[in-house]
């Protein structure tokens, strides 16, 4: 099997005829097998609820288009896709995930960004992990970004 790769467009504030202009894309490296890694509603609504309250939570809609690159050989129906974007105080390093809201499933965790991220030790458990951390330690974080479709 190829390696699959998602790339995400992010729409800019302004749109011309060269539709790139002030586009933004990430390339997500895929890591969907057959133990799909689910993420609970509850986190994704509470870190939109944050960003209510918190100058460095910031929710917003420009997700533009998320192309499939390679043999994507599973037949999933995609509903939308919500990206999640964070970097540390503690460090200067940026990361990413992409979420899938798949058909009969629910959101799924489907790639990580950047795509020089390794991806031996994501599991389920880290993944939870992680998101009970943006949600409770929301102040270790400089930035946390949900973006969603538009």
């Amino acid at each position: 099997m190829s390696e699959i790769v998602f790339k995400v467009i992010l729409r800019g504030n302004e749109r011309d005829e060269s539709y790139q202009y002030g586009s933004m894309i990430l390339s997500f490296k895929n890591i969907l097998n057959d133990n799909l890694i689910k993420i609970p509603s509850h986190y994704l609504s509470s870190i939109k609820t944050m960003s209510e309250k918190f100058d460095h939570i910031i929710s917003f809609q420009n997700l533009e288009e998320v192309i499939t690159i390679g043999d994507f050989s599973k037949e999933y129906t995609i509903n939308y896709y919500i990206v999640i974007l964070y970097s540390m105080k503690s460090e200067e390093k940026k990361k990413g995930y992409l979420i899938a809201n798949i058909k009969k499933i629910g959101d799924v965790l489907i790639g990580i960004w950047p795509f020089t991220e390794e991806i031996g030790t994501i599991n389920q458990e880290n993944i939870h992990e992680k998101f009970n951390d943006f949600i409770k330690n929301n102040e270790k974080y400089r930035n946390l970004v949900i973006i969603n479709p538009n």
